[in-house]
């Protein structure tokens, strides 16, 4: 059995992680970095070429799409992995309102935790859906009319649509895909 740490402790607590096994949650740990942002720091910048997942643990952040504010993003939520899912550049820009901590994964670390660890892949698609949801009601393209709002399911945490990245090829090192995301955050 894998030894509980404060840091495993934590990440038990983040709900994308909630199910995942003692062991599991040891692995995501190799998989993360911590980082710092200051407040007014952009975090993704919409159309950047990206290479980060990221999970807010403490803080909150703004989501923007051009000039249309999507939301809010605190505790718990994540945001990057679109581009990593699809190859794609980032759609939406989130800068820190507060000072946050976060956790950062690499394009090769989010793909061994996506690939390698369904309670995380399970619940990453949750989110991924509600946030569809989240924007096709902003555009009035959902509820459809036979659509009930009492027999839907609660949004997960983090529902708001994420910024997203774009993956590179798997080839190189770990050092050599992971940009400096505080290089990256700061640009401007």
């Amino acid at each position: 059995m894998a030894r509980k740490n404060a840091r495993t402790e934590l990440l038990k607590s983040i709900d994308l992680y909630s199910t995942c096994t003692w062991a599991q949650l040891k692995r995501i740990d190799s998989l993360t970095t911590s980082h710092r942002a200051q407040a007014g720091q952009v975090l993704t910048r919409e159309g950047d070429r990206g290479l980060e997942f990221i999970i807010v643990l403490q803080g909150t952040a703004t989501v923007r799409r051009g000039r249309l504010p999507l939301g809010q993003i605190g505790p718990g939520s994540f945001f990057g992995e679109l581009a990593l899912l699809d190859h794609s550049e980032r759609c939406a820009t989130v800068v820190a309102e507060t000072d946050m901590e976060l956790l950062v994964s690499s394009v090769s670390e989010f793909r061994t935790m996506y690939l390698s660890i369904p309670p995380v892949s399970q619940k990453m698609l949750q989110v991924v859906g509600a946030r569809l949801r989240s924007v096709d009601e902003m555009l009035g393209l959902w509820p459809d009319p036979g659509y009930s709002r009492e027999a839907s399911q609660p949004r997960p945490v983090g529902c708001w649509p994420a910024a997203s990245e774009h993956a590179p090829s798997p080839s190189g090192t770990r050092s050599e895909q992971r940009r400096d995301f505080a290089g990256v955050a700061g640009r401007a």
